[in-house]
């Protein structure tokens, strides 16, 4: 994208500045810029790996220009690729190594409104059929992070890495245009202001793309298939984010993640989700007060019926760190530990998040409904990767024939007490519900009962003294 605005926007100042004689040598260096050689020695100077292009048709003539890519591949990089060899004179890719193919990547864009307005105006920017493949080390380096790292090249191979044809001198008794070179914002920062360019996108698409991770860190493998990304009605301009600053997004597709688990005393593979889901959204780009590219995401996320969230191992055994509230629970008599957590979901789940800096805020309740129970993610639940931090409030409502079996638990259990723990556990319309806090860190999160059965146990002294208890005696 920065290539192709410094190339239009040199192709009016030369015009301007040289005339006829200027335009002859801007086409004569747009064919060798505008080239399958070309473009790989630039993805190759800006990123740490080997890249390929079968093939690559453009049109700036037309309205709107037009640029297109058939079968873009990346790959580690190689001695070939810190050459710059001709792909003519490569030797052929491993299909093996290759961690990122595009089928096809389209771009159309109007450029006249960049030269007269400053004003970058793109019709489609498309990647189809997209297929990631992504290591994780032990260490939790990223194969895909070392891909897209810039590289570090000597300077004789950068020095062979640039343009053949040099630039025009511009004539001393013409003065400079500054509208002929534009800063690009610092990579960092991805600063809004420094870019000084306002650009609309009608729509950014990703088409038939997935992607598969294999995560030796976290000891998991995500497969994420059949993924439609769609970004409509992108408007940034710089000069006045408060007014253009948005963004539209909608995705669909589906989601496995496996895995390794002690389920008893025995490590066996997992899924631990099978998900096909809908997403719908909106985007604010930039972080208006500090001018830096950190997107505000509002995303309504709808999970498909019969889509599955863990669902091969008991609450009791994810419950098996939390020993204060697994001793609670089994005192009060709530015998639900060698319940199924998770499983199928028997409805449609819809999630509400609004994320933004590695947070996540729930914005409405969302319900899943699993076999032997309803789980309830509270409004104002939230969660922060980066800070390592959480607050997630939710409530387990039980089946009618899981809810009797916890009310005669708890009449072996607590005896004449049972009519007490029936009424705090009771959700106000005949079943039994529990509340559940999670708190902490994310890594290591304590999960504590909740609601009045929570208070009581926590503090009984303090509940009687309160009149809670003897309330619920009445």
């Amino acid at each position: 994208m920065k290539k192709l605005k410094r190339i239009l926007l040199g192709m009016v100042g030369l015009g301007v500045v040289t005339g006829v004689g200027g335009w002859l040598w801007v086409w004569s260096w747009l064919n060798a810029e505008l080239s399958k050689d070309a473009l790989v020695r630039h993805i190759e100077k800006g990123c740490n790996c080997r890249a390929q292009i079968d093939d690559f048709t453009w049109s700036l003539a037309t309205s709107p220009a037009k640029l297109e890519l058939t079968k873009l591949q990346l790959a580690p990089r190689d001695s070939e690729a810190d050459a710059g060899k001709p792909l003519a004179q490569r030797t052929a890719l491993d299909p093996g190594a290759v961690q990122v193919i595009a089928e096809k990547a389209l771009l159309e864009i109007d450029w006249s409104q960049l030269v007269l307005h400053r004003r970058l105006h793109i019709g489609r920017l498309a990647l189809v059929g997209l297929f990631v493949r992504e290591e994780v080390s032990k260490e939790g380096d990223s194969s895909l992070a070392m891909l897209l790292a810039k590289p570090v090249l000597p300077d004789a191979v950068v020095a062979a890495n640039e343009p053949s044809i040099p630039l025009p001198k511009t004539p001393t008794t013409t003065p400079e245009i500054p509208a002929t070179e534009v800063p690009d914002p610092p990579a960092e920062t991805a600063d809004a202001v420094n870019a000084g360019i306002a650009f609309v996108i009608d729509e950014a698409v990703l088409e038939r793309a997935a992607f598969h991770i294999n995560n030796r860190a976290a000891k998991t493998r995500t497969d994420i298939s059949d993924l439609n990304l769609k970004l409509s009605h992108i408007d940034v301009d710089p000069t006045d984010l408060a007014q253009h600053n948005t963004c539209d997004v909608t995705a669909s597709g589906k989601v496995v993640i496996e895995g390794r688990a002690k389920i008893g005393e025995v490590i066996k593979p997992v899924r631990l989700a099978d998900l096909t889901l809908t997403s719908t959204g909106k985007i604010i780009p930039f972080d208006i007060a500090r001018g830096e590219l950190a997107p505000l995401t509002t995303l309504t996320i709808a999970v498909q019926k019969g889509s599955t969230l863990y669902g091969y191992d008991t609450i009791g055994n994810q419950l098996a760190k939390q020993k204060k509230t697994r001793e609670m629970m089994q005192q009060l008599g709530i015998d639900i530990l060698d319940v199924t957590a998770g499983g199928a979901l028997q409805e449609d789940m819809t999630l509400q998040v609004k994320a933004k800096d590695g947070r996540f805020d729930v914005l409405a309740d969302m319900h899943c409904v699993f076999p032997d129970y309803r789980l309830r993610l509270n409004s104002g639940s939230w969660f922060d990767g980066t800070a390592d931090a959480l607050s997630m409030g939710s409530v387990i409502t039980l089946s009618p024939a899981l809810g009797k079996r916890v009310i005669q638990g708890a009449q072996a259990k607590v005896g004449f007490l049972a009519d007490t723990a029936a009424k705090v556990m009771n959700d106000g319309q005949g079943n039994v519900a529990i509340e559940l806090n999670a708190t902490g860190m994310v890594s290591k999160p304590e999960i504590k009962l909740g609601g009045k059965l929570g208070e009581i146990m926590e503090n009984p002294m303090q509940a009687l003294g309160s009149g809670l208890l003897q309330g619920l005696l009445k």
